[in-house]
């Protein structure tokens, strides 16, 4: 960007999504992890249906109702595993669809509501499921809303989200354990906005518009809440928890950028609060079958929560909660008790804490680990009654086994100021576009239109779009900062050209070859004026307006730009440098479709004999070069040279390429009629 130049006002195009316009757009559906459906088809025209979901709604507050099982089926299959659905149903619906969705895992309990008591419900034995069979609506809410309390205070089937390092695999295998630690750490060294509070709270009013309870909770959070109150309201069973828990376990990024002051704060309180001698701790829990078999597999190696962590000093109390385990809870589930070593000395481990005095349930005894805590796995124990004692030790990201997979992230981001755009960088060096182009989008809406940052910010959008395939997209985004280069560069700045240059190429990739060659023409007119003459970068721009005169079939105009473009590498890099190599295949490739068939044959044989040194010689691109001597001695009817080249490319292409592939067939008649007996 020229220093002496400020950027200019710019006008932001409308139909470019900016980040509000693109939070307003989502359909976000449950931001909490239990949801409840309802199958029946006076669901919602019954008042004591409709006031028994405004109950029920207190306890869990996403309620989806259907009136057919096929609809109902197709939405329980769009849900993730590890979301848990209360499905209520009556008896006669219920043998229909409960023995096609009873071992999906995301069904996690079921109730039958019927208003007649004299009917069968000898099937629904068959069902561990099937928690209750209401014949009083009353009693059928009372009894999910016990169910959601107990599960509630004893957070065991709360799904865990983990992250495992496994030392027997692969660096590579053990990317997402990396990547989920990287994402929170960079997450939470972005600084906090004046307004990021206030979208949270106008998100969590819209999510919970139809429950009053948890509308009275919003506004005391509005009006009450701070820093040194975090952990309260963390431990309090309201929108937060549940929220934060979701979002933290399926890592969606929109909802942990609104809740990243949040996780600050009781960040703080935990360092502030921190245990100062080695405790042990113990956490019970419901795992998943395959949760279980991943975490045995990676034995001595690492595992990572990717949320908060409450563990209490009471074993005791830990295995009577496993004990009191209804058995169906337990459908494809192992009962764990996890026993942790933690000593707080130990050099970055994330900080814990006992929030007996900060928690809402004052007086209750809790050990809270911060999120992205690091522990080894060092045994696990198996005993009769199927629970299994799996021993951790808590550990950090400067573990000697873990150090050197990490060395290379601290150096890139560690040192390095965390803000929307940089963020933005990290997701897409991940390859998470998606969300890379949402962090990009929230940059630009938070700054002003003559921002330093803007020029690399529309490029990188460009990119972003582009590697998902969006010409279109990537397209709109490279004009708007060709035309902010425009207004900030001198006319004969050659970062003018490069944008031509950029925006030709995705002109190239929709097939525009008209605006294609327009754009690399002005790029061309741009670099004359910027650049020497004979400067490398001006081949490259002969070289893409010969390819489009060559796919346009314009075989002389090609044959003078690539021949601009041998001239100029000539005289700039050594003569047996694999880029003439190339250069010389592509002349020769026009002067034979201009039927110049001795012209071609000595860039033919230039091009061989200098791919020959780099390429093994059984490269595809040699097997082309061949070909063409083929076409060529052909075309000037020497039938012997060209069936002695087709049968050198014939070679090639029989070991690289499969029977029915086009280049292999092609050949293979060639050569089948060049051996025809001649009459």
């Amino acid at each position: 960007m020229s220093e002496n130049k400020p950027l200019v006002q710019i006008v932001k195009f409308s139909s470019i999504l900016t980040a509000d316009k693109l939070l307003s757009g989502s359909k976000y559906d449950n931001l909490e992890t239990y949801s409840i459906l309802w199958i029946d088809p006076f669901v919602n025209d019954t008042k004591e249906y409709v006031d028994a979901q405004k109950r029920l709604r207190t306890a869990i507050n996403y309620i989806r109702t259907f009136k057919t099982i096929e609809n109902c089926e197709q939405y329980i299959q769009s849900i993730p595993e590890q979301d848990r659905i209360f499905l209520i149903i009556n008896n006669q619906l219920g043998q229909e669809l409960i023995p096609q969705i009873h071992q999906y895992r995301q069904i996690f309990a079921i109730y039958i509501y019927i208003n007649d008591d004299k009917r069968n419900t000898q099937w629904s034995k068959a069902f561990t499921k099937i928690k209750s069979i209401s014949t009083q609506i009353d009693n059928l809410v009372a009894r999910i809303k016990s169910d959601c309390a107990r599960r509630s205070h004893n957070k065991i089937d709360e799904p865990l989200s983990i992250s495992l390092f496994d030392m027997n695999v692969s660096y590579k295998s053990n990317d997402q354990f990396i990547r989920s630690h990287l994402l929170i750490d960079c997450l939470l060294r972005i600084k906090e906005s004046s307004n990021d509070r206030e979208k949270l709270i106008q998100l969590c009013e819209q999510e919970y518009r139809d429950n009053k309870s948890e509308l009275n909770l919003i506004q005391e959070f509005q009006q009450n809440y701070s820093s040194s109150r975090a952990l309260r309201w963390y431990t309090r069973q309201t929108f937060l928890f549940r929220m934060l828990n979701k979002a933290l376990r399926v890592q969606n990024l929109d909802m942990l950028f609104l809740f990243r002051f949040f996780i600050s704060d009781i960040q703080q309180q935990l360092i502030k609060n921190q245990y100062s001698q080695s405790i042990q701790l113990y956490r019970a829990q419901l795992l998943t079958n395959e949760q279980f078999n991943t975490l045995k597999n990676a034995m001595g190696g690492f595992l990572m929560t990717n949320n908060f962590l409450s563990t209490t000093l009471d074993r005791d109390a830990s295995l009577i909660f496993l004990n009191s385990m209804d058995s169906s809870d337990e459908y494809d589930m192992q009962r764990v008790l996890f026993e942790i070593d933690a000593d707080p000395r130990i050099n970055g481990v994330k900080p814990f804490a006992n929030i007996i005095w900060l928690s809402y349930c004052f007086g209750q005894q809790e050990i809270l680990m911060m999120i992205g805590s690091i522990f080894r796995i060092m045994e696990i124990q198996y005993y009769e009654n199927q629970l299994s004692i799996i021993r951790l030790v808590l550990t950090s990201e400067n573990d000697q086994d873990l150090k050197n997979s990490f060395e290379n992230l601290k150096k890139e981001y560690s040192a390095k100021e965390m803000d929307l755009f940089s963020f933005g960088h990290v997701l897409y060096d991940m390859g998470n576009f998606d969300n890379a182009k949402k962090f990009y989008l929230r940059f630009l809406d938070d700054i002003p239109s003559d921002h330093q940052d803007l020029v690399t910010c529309y490029h990188t959008l460009g990119e972003v779009a582009a590697d998902k395939g969006d010409c279109d997209s990537s397209l709109e985004w490279y004009k708007k900062l060709h035309e902010l280069l425009t207004r900030t560069l001198n006319t004969d700045d050659s970062r003018l050209a490069d944008s031509h240059m950029i925006i030709g190429d995705i002109y190239w990739k929709k097939n525009d070859l008209k605006q294609a060659l327009e754009s690399y023409n002005k790029a061309l007119n741009v670099y004359k004026r910027a650049l020497d003459e004979n400067d490398l970068i001006i081949a490259g721009c002969w070289e893409k307006i010969g390819a489009v005169y060559e796919k346009q079939k314009k075989y002389f105009q090609a044959l003078n730009s690539y021949e601009k473009v041998l001239a100029i590498r000539q005289k700039s890099i050594p003569a047996d440098d694999l880029v003439l190599g190339v250069t010389h295949s592509k002349v020769a490739n026009i002067r034979l479709l201009l039927g110049h068939y001795y012209l071609a044959v000595g860039h033919y044989n230039i091009a061989i004999k200098i791919k020959s040194i780099y390429l093994p010689s059984n490269h595809l691109d040699i097997a082309s070069d061949y070909r063409g001597m083929g076409h060529m001695y052909k075309g000037s009817g020497d039938l012997n040279q060209a069936l002695t080249y087709y049968q050198k490319a014939a070679e090639i292409y029989r070991n690289q390429l499969s029977p029915e592939h086009p280049d292999v067939v092609e050949i293979e008649k060639y050569i089948r009629y060049l051996s025809m007996p001649k009459e």
